[in-house]
């Protein structure tokens, strides 16, 4: 049964690394599909100054929010909403002007599979089935469903780390 080291092993999934100018200590992984790097470098709009929210484009609301995720004490799970339907155990993170999506797979974890921005989200509804579409079919390519960890918010990210 494959596990999520072998998919770090073989290149599917890679650990997000902090950049230089983040301080902090990493608390716990974070692992991310080179997929949804392949997504920032072709999206145009996350570079967008245009789009700026609270002087940060996407991009530097993407980074804040894995930087937040990695090292935080208490990462701010009022970002994370469980995808309908439930059931799948899969996750929609709200960094500012932006989606992404994955799943848990132990206390404290994550893995990012997708992202979009925000606004196409809100217009494009069969965007958040399509995006619903890819984390499964990720995580079915990989035959990784039995990381797939249930529970609500607490569940995954349980006080006291």
């Amino acid at each position: 049964m494959p596990t999520i080291a072998d998919a770090l092993r073989n290149g599917h999934l890679e650990e997000y690394a902090l950049p230089d100018w983040e301080l902090r200590q990493p608390i716990r992984p974070l692992l991310v599909a080179p997929a949804l790097f392949d997504w920032v470098d072709a999206t145009p709009a996350v570079y967008d100054g245009s789009i700026m929210k609270g002087g940060r484009t996407p991009l530097e609301h993407l980074q804040q929010f894995f930087n937040d995720l990695r090292c935080s004490e208490r990462p701010s799970t009022t970002e994370f909403r469980r995808m309908e339907p439930t059931k799948l155990g899969l996750w929609k993170c709200h960094p500012e002007t932006l989606r992404v999506f994955g799943w848990c797979y132990a206390p404290n974890s994550f893995v990012a599979v997708c992202a979009e921005l925000e606004r196409r989200i809100k217009s494009e509804r069969q965007l958040y089935e399509r995006n619903l579409d890819e984390v499964v079919g990720f995580i079915a390519r990989l035959q990784l469903e039995q990381t797939v960890m249930p529970g609500d918010a607490r569940a995954v990210f349980p006080k006291g780390r």
